[in-house]
C-alpha cells in the first residue's frame, strides 16, 4: 500500500486501496490505522489516505 501511495503522489481512496491490496476491507482498514499511528500515512478528509509529503496534494 505505501508503493500505491507513492506511485499515486497524493491522497488515493478508500476503494482504490481495496484494489490495490487485494484484501478485505476491515484487513486494509487495519493497516492504514497501523500505517497511521506509526506516522507512515496520514488521513485526509474523504476517506483518503497519503503519505505525509503528499498530503497537500
Amino acid at each position: 500500500m505505501l508503493d500505491a501511495l507513492a506511485e499515486a503522489g497524493g491522497p488515493l481512496r478508500r476503494e482504490d486501496l481495496l484494489g490495490v491490496a487485494g484484501e478485505s476491507r476491515a484487513t486494509v482498514y487495519r493497516r492504514m490505522a497501523a500505517l497511521v499511528q506509526a506516522q507512515r500515512v496520514v488521513q485526509v478528509p474523504g476517506h483518503r489516505w497519503a503519505l505525509p509529503s503528499t498530503a497537500a496534494s
